[in-house]
């Protein structure tokens, strides 16, 4: 699912940076106390600090269409 602007695939740097960044997105609603039990109840903030981190962080995941590629990470 996750491409390069090109169309590639991401190199191993790239993914590991992205998995940093959503490790740590994920560290920040539990100290905002938003993270929820499970992945579908997160509420609508906790979504957009989620998404806003790591699309901050890796413009790239902003080229999908509703950001349903942070979704299924």
């Amino acid at each position: 699912y996750l491409e390069d602007t090109n169309g590639g695939p991401l190199d191993v740097l790239k993914v590991k940076a992205l998995r940093k960044t959503v490790r740590g997105a994920l560290s920040n609603l539990v100290n905002a106390k938003l993270a929820p039990q499970t992945w579908g109840k997160l509420s609508s903030s906790g979504r957009d600090m989620f998404r806003n981190i790591v699309e901050r962080a890796h413009p790239i995941c902003r080229l999908d269409t509703d950001g349903w590629k942070l979704e299924h990470l």
